[in-house]
């Protein structure tokens, strides 16, 4: 691991205090649009259901019409639900773990105390700056 490697960690773990207020509100944003997009979603299906009813009515019974439709979204649920069971072959190794980052970091830091100071320095002034 390079000393920019261990800088950069070191980077990130003083940012990490402010940047989480900023990351929560991101989530919250980010939460609520998919529930809007959920039920968006839903509407536009419903009134492509009803519409492709009142159109099957117009060439069939509405009974086989309401049947046609209700084995399309069986086919359609049936689909999804493969898709969503379906597995994937291959899995990450090596990833990235905070807390290797840091214990290298902690090992780089006795090693080279003097070097570390500086490094701490000059990410405090960065930070610092920012504000």
């Amino acid at each position: 691991m390079s000393i920019l490697d261990l800088l950069f960690s070191a980077a990130r773990l003083a940012v990490a205090g402010q940047a989480a207020s900023a990351a929560m509100a991101r989530i919250v944003v980010s939460c609520l649009l998919i529930v809007m997009s959920i039920v968006l979603a839903l509407a536009g299906l419903g009134f492509g259901l009803y519409a492709a009813f009142i159109s099957l009515c117009l060439l069939t019974s509405p009974a086989a019409a309401a049947a046609t439709i209700g084995m399309a979204m069986a086919a359609a649920a049936a689909v999804s639900a493969l898709l969503a069971l379906r597995r994937p072959t291959k899995r990450r190794s090596g990833a990235y773990s905070a807390a290797a980052a840091t214990e290298a970091l902690g090992q780089w830091v006795r090693a080279n105390p003097g070097q570390a100071t500086a490094a701490a320095l000059a990410i405090g002034f960065i930070v610092g700056s920012r504000r």
